[in-house]
């Protein structure tokens, strides 16, 4: 079976998300709907962005566009929409569907990622927003070995967070958590298996903000 639209759609169709719960000593509270966007190039390339340094929450990281729910937006995979138009000016084709909900550690955030595919076009990026669009090819990604991870533990169970080197960033946190569950959905409708999370060399003092104390 090749990697196509029909695909990924199948398999976020079958795949179920879950919401956990907030993290130790978070509320989590503030849902943001995200978008993880597919464009058909015509491989399925998944757009990521590096966020401004300028922005308040966040700045700096690699993300999947998105934001908080406004009035006007009927539900979050709509906020996602809206945000990557503002922030790519691309338009989705097709919503596949959502995995699960991510809490941040580093924010009372929770974000909601819902996968979409796009066919080619230009991108048109708000520099206001986002500094740096990151491609990564799905295929390359599913055919990795090993994904490298960051051991963490709460309430007495060992966790791994996945880690992505590439273009010079680190993609961790939420994002990288996303990307990964998005694997694991591809790689079950393609009767493979996905890339091994493998603790190694990232600690959480390669990724998170100077000075910000990890209790996990």
């Amino acid at each position: 079976m090749g990697l196509t639209a029909t695909t990924v759609r199948r398999a976020i169709a079958g795949h179920r998300p879950v919401d956990p719960p907030a993290l130790p000593g978070r509320t989590n509270h503030l849902d943001c709907g995200v978008l993880v966007p597919l464009m058909w190039r015509p491989r399925p390339t998944v757009l990521l962005t590096v966020r401004s340094v300028t922005l308040r929450d966040h700045g700096g990281e690699v993300s999947f566009p998105g934001g908080k729910r406004e009035d006007g937006d009927p539900d979050l995979a709509a906020t996602a929409l809206r945000e990557t138009r503002e922030e790519l000016g691309v338009e989705a084709d097709e919503v596949f569907g959502r995995l699960s909900s991510v809490p941040l550690y580093t924010s009372d955030h929770r974000i909601f990622p819902y996968v979409a595919g796009l066919t080619e076009q230009a991108m048109t990026p708000n520099p206001d927003e986002v500094s740096e669009v990151l491609e990564l090819e799905l295929e390359a990604l599913l055919s990795l070995p090993k994904v490298e991870a960051i051991p963490y533990n709460i309430d007495g169970s060992d966790q791994l967070a996945p880690v992505f080197p590439t273009a010079g960033h680190l993609i961790y946190g939420g994002t990288a958590i996303a990307l990964y569950e998005l694997l694991c959905a591809v790689s079950l409708e393609l009767d493979r298996a996905p890339p091994t999370l493998t603790a190694g060399r990232y600690g959480w003092n390669d990724v998170l903000p100077a000075g910000f104390e990890v209790d996990v």
